[in-house]
């Protein structure tokens, strides 16, 4: 495709609570990443809904967020009732945007492009109905594989997914469950989330610091790194059993933070883990992708995903992945030459398709190549074409 192909009249008005900011900054960095490479492409304001009560009772986080194309951030506080409260949340993120959305309208967007299928993309429909401008959402996983099998939540999704003149599915897999729905096959799309190629490398001059913590921290192991959300979908408790069942060589470093933290260390020190197991927390993309070139192997456990942008981080970094056949991930680690594919997330599962990666010699170059094709630019040309069918 050639550059001027590429480019789109625009302006697309960007809607996601699924964005980083100052108080978590490395919440929906998929959907961050995605609008940085459309704005080579056009102009692309965003609305950023951020939940009040989140905001107010988040913890101090570790690293500062430095985000490009800050200025066309809108970022008004959406206030939710906790649990009574869901069913009208599509409603109340609507009520309190509406303001910055109408604000937004100055820049003359010539569609709406939400992330989520609710609360977001309902607040964002509603919002675009009354402008008059088409709208593309993005399904990520949990909204459809879960959110949408809620009696209430489910008819406030399909109503809609109905209304949207476009549907992408970041799998396959989702866009399977979206037809499911009822909603019109011929509207949607498979466009997956891609890699930032820039930072996630097989080779970069690591900080003399940055190298002296990861050596001292792992003392020679072999590095099995872990990274997600610490929530029990993730199964890491079931990734801590498996990783007690190798060679006392093995060390299992895991990146993220959640409400299982005190729960998994407790758990590894049951399992007489001491020494081999690290949790990092949140980390900085640069931290990140260092660990990723230090790791043997990047492990996922989870019991259900959508397309998890770290399978290709790793791969970008030349580092294979051993993951379950869940959601998005069969569609990613498509060929042997990528990854160990697994039956089932259970702990003997996961054992074996570690020791299997650390037996075998991988072809780092194979490796990159499978994450380059889907860097976010590549990704962001995919979109511009859906743009152009519903604008």
């Amino acid at each position: 495709m050639h550059p001027e192909q590429t480019h789109f009249r625009g302006p697309v008005l960007f809607y996601a609570s699924l964005y980083p900011g100052t108080w978590n900054p490395v919440h929906g960095l998929f959907v961050y990443e995605l609008r940085r490479a459309l704005s080579r492409l056009c102009a692309v304001p965003a609305i950023v809904p951020e939940n009040g009560w989140r905001r107010l009772f988040a913890s101090q986080p570790p690293f500062s967020f430095a985000a490009e194309g800050e200025q066309d951030v809108l970022r008004p506080t959406f206030w939710s009732i906790p649990k009574i409260g869901s069913r009208w949340a599509g409603r109340m993120m609507a009520a309190c945007t509406r303001r910055s959305f109408r604000w937004s309208l100055s820049c003359n967007p010539v569609l709406v492009h939400a992330h989520y299928a609710y609360p977001e993309a309902e607040a964002a429909a509603t919002l675009a109905d009354e402008a008059g401008l088409p709208l593309v959402v993005t399904v990520h996983g949990s909204d459809i594989n879960m959110l949408a099998s809620c009696p209430v939540r489910g008819e406030r999704i399909v109503r809609t997914l109905l209304k949207a003149d476009a549907v992408v599915g970041v799998s396959r897999a989702l866009c399977e469950k979206v037809r499911s729905l009822g909603i019109d096959q011929t509207k949607v799309f498979h466009i997956p989330n891609g890699v930032d190629l820039n930072c996630f490398r097989p080779q970069a001059a690591e900080t003399d610091t940055l190298a002296d913590s990861i050596d001292s921290l792992v003392r020679g192991k072999r590095v099995i790194l872990a990274v997600g959300r610490l929530e029990p979908v993730k199964g890491f408790d079931k990734l801590l059993k498996a990783v007690a069942m190798l060679d006392q060589d093995c060390a299992l470093v895991i990146a993220g933070e959640g409400s299982q933290l005190d729960r998994l260390q407790e758990q590894a020190e049951l399992l007489d883990m001491r020494g081999r197991v690290h949790f990092l927390g949140a980390i900085s993309r640069e931290e990140l992708a260092a660990w990723y070139r230090k790791a043997m192997v990047l492990a996922v456990s989870s019991h259900s995903e959508g397309w998890p942008t770290i399978i290709y981080e790793a791969l970008a970094c030349e580092t294979p992945v051993v993951a379950p056949a869940v959601g998005g991930i069969r569609e990613i680690l498509h060929s042997p030459s990528l990854g160990v594919l697994l039956s089932d997330n259970a702990p003997r599962t996961l054992a074996q398709g570690l020791r299997d990666a650390l037996a075998t010699r991988w072809d780092g170059a194979q490796l990159y190549a499978e994450a380059e094709r889907n860097s976010w630019d590549a990704i962001a040309a995919m979109y511009v074409e859906i743009y152009r069918k519903v604008a």
